[in-house]
């Protein structure tokens, strides 16, 4: 699989995350948005993401809050051509052409190296 892909153009676009540069480095056409918005779920247990391409939107899905076209929740079937995904009590076919899974791998700990405001200031600013 290249390492410059974008989102749907593998019919296998599954990608297990262990950690956050398995997600920001993958050049799949992620924005940074979309990849903060992904770790932070993992962060909190979410078993995965499924990222579709924006004109694609499935709208009986809903999608992450402040984005379009990534779905959080676990993915409960897969055939030949599609992800079957549950999103809040919502469940979906989706198109793999169209979509990359990106599964949390929960034994791992997820999270992203960003620092926040109150990490600076209990530092003391000194870093």
């Amino acid at each position: 699989m290249s390492p410059d892909r974008t989102v749907g153009d593998d019919p296998e676009a599954k990608v297990v995350v262990e950690n956050y540069s398995d997600l920001a480095a993958t050049k799949r056409g992620l924005s940074n948005r979309q990849v903060d918005v992904i770790m932070s779920a993992f962060g909190d247990g979410v078993e995965a993401a499924l990222v579709i391409e924006e004109w694609a939107n499935d709208k009986d899905l809903p999608t992450a809050e402040g984005t379009a076209a990534v779905y959080l929740g676990r993915c409960v079937k897969s055939s030949e051509a599609a992800w079957r995904f549950a999103a809040e009590g919502r469940v979906a076919w989706l198109p793999k052409s169209l979509t990359t899974l990106f599964e949390n791998d929960l034994s791992a700990d997820v999270e992203s190296p960003q620092r926040g405001l109150s990490d600076f200031a209990n530092a003391g600013g000194q870093s």
